[in-house]
């Protein structure tokens, strides 16, 4: 199975910590984007030769499209892969963006998840990292989602300007009042070249206390335990069965299709591409293939290696180590084990039932523990 995202990069307003690639509405025309998108969709059909089980429409903001341009990407999806019957189709929406009609538009065209940017429910917090719905706004769009899907994901960030344990188990609690069926939670990164990062080399805001962020993870933990959420991911939360197929195909290694600028491709073996970061310059390409709308490289067996032990430890399922010695052989297995023999004995990993995994304790500090296994 193989999973297909379509980027739009279009915001009414970038959020200032956010170092994905978008731009403001009328860049280029809606119908100029449009157009492109569908085509790159049309040319790249013979790229995939199994079925396509997950959908994921991200951004930017795929909320600012009407529902008819939504339904051309998910029509020209169709007739372009074999979609299977039972695909998780999942689109990322602006709470602003949220009304009953809209909703209900979504799912009657065939989006059956959900993804909200909550972030906070405190709106000191959302105004000073220039979100822009404030807290009422949010909950209202908790609300008309729960109403109308079954299968909802918010998203929360924690380590904001100005957040305190209190506001952040209030942001946790308001969310989880609306009983998601998933919820991401990530720690506040301040990106080089984001206008966050430029306030707070000028001294106008300031980072939390990382001892403060690992209370707040922990209180995440709880929260979400108490809600009967199991932690599947070290930043995503769901309800047995609902974790996101979509985003789960990227931790295993499965081949992935993106379309549109920036967005990433991988075949599942050893050759990833991405597109070019030029909404202008991508809706203006006219050859009938695709080669100038991309970049590629081949991965070498170190970097397939590397790749999997990082994205498979974020899972808290691990490593299944007779996959990985299928995979790059039984003395890159060995190898592995010996490395994490000291981890193991410690408490950092974890072993179990033929899975090495990163224990509760360090989840936070997974990067340092993980580069110690290359």
């Amino acid at each position: 199975m193989a999973g297909l995202y379509i980027h739009v990069p279009i915001c009414r307003r970038k959020c200032l910590y956010c170092d994905f690639y978008s731009c403001g509405e009328g860049v280029v025309a809606t119908s100029a984007l449009m157009n492109a998108l569908t085509r790159e969709i049309k040319l790249r059909k013979e790229e995939v030769s199994e079925p396509i089980d997950t959908l994921y429409i991200g951004g930017g903001t795929p909320s600012l499209l009407s529902t008819s341009d939504i339904n051309r990407l998910l029509n020209t999806a169709y007739d372009s892969f074999e979609i299977s019957a039972n695909a998780e189709i999942t689109m990322e929406v602006n709470p602003d963006d949220i009304s009953h009609s809209y909703a209900g538009d979504l799912k009657s065209i065939g989006i059956n998840r959900i993804s909200a940017g909550i972030q906070s429910l405190n709106d000191s917090e959302l105004r000073a990292v220039g979100r822009r719905h404030d807290a009422s706004g949010a909950i209202k769009a908790m609300e008309i989602l729960r109403n109308t899907f079954d299968n909802c994901s918010f998203d929360l960030i924690f380590g904001l300007p100005g957040q305190t344990l209190s506001s952040w188990k209030h942001s946790v609690d308001g969310v989880l009042d609306f009983s998601p069926q998933h919820l991401s939670a990530y720690s506040l990164m301040y990106e080089p070249g984001t206008p966050l990062s430029a306030l707070r080399d000028a001294g106008r805001i300031r980072e939390i206390e990382e001892e403060l962020s690992v209370e707040m993870f922990g209180t995440l933990i709880e929260q979400t335990d108490k809600a009967g959420m199991i932690q599947y991911e070290i930043s995503n939360f769901s309800l047995p069965g609902y974790e996101s197929r979509h985003n789960s195909s990227y931790w295993k290694g499965k081949p992935y299709l993106g379309i549109g600028p920036s967005a990433h491709s991988f075949d599942g073996k050893n050759t990833r591409r991405w597109n070019i970061s030029d909404i202008k310059q991508y809706v203006n390409i006219e050859t009938e293939t695709t080669e100038a709308m991309y970049q590629e490289e081949y991965l070498t067996e170190v970097e397939r290696i590397e790749e999997y032990i990082m994205t498979r430890l974020r899972m808290k399922s691990g490593i299944p180590l007779q996959e990985f010695a299928q995979l790059f052989g039984a003395q890159q297995s060995e190898r592995l084990l010996s490395k994490a023999s000291g981890m193991i004995n410690n408490g950092e990993l974890l072993l179990s039932e033929n899975h090495l995994a990163l224990s509760r304790e360090t989840i936070l500090t997974s990067d340092a523990v993980i580069v110690r296994l290359f």
